[in-house]
Order: structure tokens, then C-alpha cells, then sequence
């Protein structure tokens, strides 16, 4: 199952905070078989894809961001969204660092569009992780 949507030009690249509570819903009400689901947001930048990578720390985020109006993951991703500039893959990395922050047991794939991509990404999806210590992304590609 996969859930996919666009955001317009010049919007965000990555879920935003509504996002976010929809998936986790759709999670807690059964809707979403974690073992077999994606969720996507497209952009002028490119595709990011959410995969559940750990469904344990998949479930305690999706339980507590319905529960909090407020609380810590949501001030996690506020401060994320409130300092986010800079190159496409200095957001990838926030936005990284934020679900590994939340332990979120989320996974990114990423395909950005030729124009914001590396040329060694060209065409191709790409499993993607911060490297320890750095805002610099290692990628896994599926070739």
C-alpha cells in the first residue's frame, strides 16, 4: 500500500506536520500494514519516501503524536522546520536528524529531481542516512 501527494512549487520536501499525524492515524486506526507500506511527498525537488525501518519505534511515535497536541515530538519537528535553509541535502539531513532525534523507526528513499540532485544521483532512488558526527548524507542506491 502507498500513500503519495504533491506539494507546490516553492512548499516543502519533506512531510510536514500534518502529514505526519495523518500517517500516524492511518497507522493507529489499522489502516497501514507497516511491513508493506509507503508514504511519499513530492516536490519540485524531488520524491521523498517514508518506510517504517523499525515497527516498534514506529508505533511508540505514531501512539504519541496523536496523543500530543503538543508535546516533545512535535516541539522536535518545530525546531527542525524553524531551522531548515540551506541545499536540498542539508534539509534531507535536518529532516533525518529530526526522525532519528524522535526515534521515529522511520527510513528515508529519496530521488531528487536532476536539477537540485547530485550528477551520481542522477535517475536513481537512493536509501539515505546522516553520517555520524556530520550534515553530510551516505546513500545506499538501488540499482
Amino acid at each position: 500500500m502507498e500513500n503519495f501527494h504533491a506539494h507546490p512549487a516553492g512548499a516543502s520536501m519533506y512531510p510536514s506536520w500534518g502529514d505526519l499525524v495523518a500517517l500516524s492515524t492511518w497507522y493507529n486506526r489499522g489502516h497501514i500494514n507497516a511491513g508493506n507500506y509507503i508514504y511519499g511527498v513530492i516536490s519540485e525537488f524531488g520524491i521523498m519516501v517514508l518506510t517504517v525501518a523499525h515497527e516498534g519505534s514506529f508505533r511508540n511515535l505514531a501512539e504519541t503524536v496523536v496523543m500530543e497536541d503538543r508535546g516533545f515530538i512535535k516541539e522536535k519537528y518545530e525546531q527542525f522546520y524553524n531551522s531548515t535553509n540551506g541545499s536540498v541535502e542539508n534539509i534531507i539531513c535536518d529532516f533525518i536528524s529530526f526522525l532519528n532525534g524522535t526515534r521515529s523507526g522511520l527510513q528515508i528513499l529519496y530521488k531528487p529531481n536532476e536539477a537540485f540532485g547530485k550528477p551520481e544521483w542522477s535517475g536513481q532512488w537512493k536509501s539515505v542516512e546522516v553520517e555520524s558526527g556530520s550534515r553530510s548524507l551516505s546513500s545506499n542506491c538501488n540499482q
